[in-house]
């Protein structure tokens, strides 16, 4: 059995597609990142998401003020970097969700279409959900064990 979901609504930060994230200055995007990560951080203390879990999976989609909806890819880069800060990471930087984001404990990273709130700020939405157990390994030719 699952628990959760926690949401974390990420809407003090300006969106910004993928496409402006590969434009520019590599300074930009890593500056971009270190937003992204830390909102992450913020966000998951503001939710009080528990940590130390063995497994979690995200749903990642926006939600847009204006008629100017998104591609459900659009904002993958700060998916990413969203998961990042929610992990502790090898440099233990991280708000300490879990170990890592591997795909043995990250299981899932879903990014939905954007959707229309004209009543509400441009946002994030992150559904984090704790799953029960990794899934088994898989080793060689597929099998398990």
């Amino acid at each position: 059995m699952s628990a959760g979901p926690w949401v974390l609504v990420i809407d003090w930060l300006p969106l910004t597609p993928a496409n402006r994230w590969y434009k520019g200055h590599w300074s930009k995007t890593a500056a971009l990142v270190i937003d992204w990560r830390s909102a992450a951080i913020q966000a998951a203390r503001i939710a009080k998401l528990p940590k130390g879990v063995d497994a979690f999976s995200l749903t990642v989609q926006a939600r847009h003020r204006t008629n100017h909806l998104t591609d459900f890819d659009a904002f993958a880069p700060a998916a990413k970097a969203i998961c990042d800060g929610l992990v502790t990471g090898p440099r233990g930087d991280g708000y300490g969700l879990a170990a890592d984001d591997t795909p043995d404990i990250a299981q899932r990273l879903t990014l939905l279409p954007s959707f229309l709130n004209r009543d509400l700020p441009d946002a994030l939405l992150v559904s984090v959900v704790i799953e029960d157990a990794r899934p088994p390994r898989v080793h060689g030719k597929g099998e398990q064990g």
